[in-house]
């Protein structure tokens, strides 16, 4: 290695080795290796904020609001027993006139237990 060069910012990013056997990394190889990390924690953080539930064919989406039809639909139980469910505390709804809304994280907290 050349006297006042950097191994890690040397501009040549030709594979050439150290006296140890290290490979030699340049300023675009740094880069690279450092956006290739950051798209992979990217697309780790959208995919968490971005939780959804299979339940058979149909997909529960943590924000969506559903009726006790819907639920009844997606748990595959009539919808007495969503109303049952509710009363019972086990799943949350909020009252609108004569109908309940369900948030879907409401119903993957019930299906997790």
């Amino acid at each position: 290695m050349a006297a006042g060069s950097s191994r890690f910012f040397d501009d040549r990013d030709d594979g050439r080795q150290d006296g140890i056997g290290e490979r030699l990394v340049g300023p675009i190889s740094l880069f690279s290796k450092l956006s290739e990390a950051l798209l992979v924690l990217a697309k780790l953080i959208l995919a968490v904020l971005n939780i959804r539930t299979r339940v058979g064919s149909r997909t529960i989406k943590p924000n969506h609001i559903y009726t006790t039809r819907d639920v009844a639909a997606i748990l595959d139980i009539g919808r007495r027993d969503v109303i049952g469910l509710i009363h019972a505390g086990k799943i949350e709804a909020r009252k609108t006139g004569r109908n309940y809304l369900i948030v879907g994280g409401n119903i993957i907290r019930y299906l997790r237990g």
